[in-house]
């Protein structure tokens, strides 16, 4: 059970915030994020949220979008699916489309908010060199929040994720 657990990417609670009237819009929002200004933000449909993770047939969803002094930007995704058993199998099936890195570990579990979140570690490409880049997914009750930028610092991207407060 705890495995089932640790890769959906949650294993307790949602840090205290009640989600149960909360809209996926109003989650986005996120007004005490110290560092990062709001610039926006959209509803994203079922197709935007199939292209962009998995293929799902009923989710309400919407994209946050910030940015810091220095003109990187961050999103915030909240993805409210039907139940919290949906979000846990939305996590895990998002995490099986990555593939193994070649060195180093794509996954790396870690605790804020009084829950688990799971750090994914990508690498981009920008002219011959290779850049890393980070998200974080986890959930949050029926809900699936997922937090990532142009950051190559980890810690930029956890900082935004912790001041959803979920």
């Amino acid at each position: 059970m705890m495995l089932t657990l640790s890769l959906s990417g949650c294993i307790d609670g949602d840090g205290g915030n009640d989600m149960s009237e909360a809209s996926a819009t109003e989650i986005v929002v996120v007004e005490d994020a110290s560092g990062y200004e709001y610039l926006g933000s959209r509803s994203m449909d079922v197709s935007d949220v199939s292209r962009q993770y998995v293929d799902v047939s009923d989710a309400d969803a919407a994209e946050g979008l910030y940015q810091d002094a220095n003109a990187v930007d961050y999103y915030i995704h909240a993805i409210e699916l039907e139940n919290s058993s949906e979000a846990e199998d939305f996590v895990e099936r998002y995490k099986a489309t990555f593939r193994p890195l070649n060195s180093g570990e794509r996954f790396t579990e870690e605790s804020f908010n009084d829950h688990e979140a799971t750090r994914i570690n990508t690498y981009t490409t920008s002219g011959a060199t290779q850049t890393a880049r980070y998200r974080y997914v986890w959930t949050s009750e029926n809900f699936v929040m997922v937090v990532g930028g142009n950051s190559q610092d980890p810690e930029d991207i956890r900082t935004l994720a912790e001041a959803t407060g979920y």
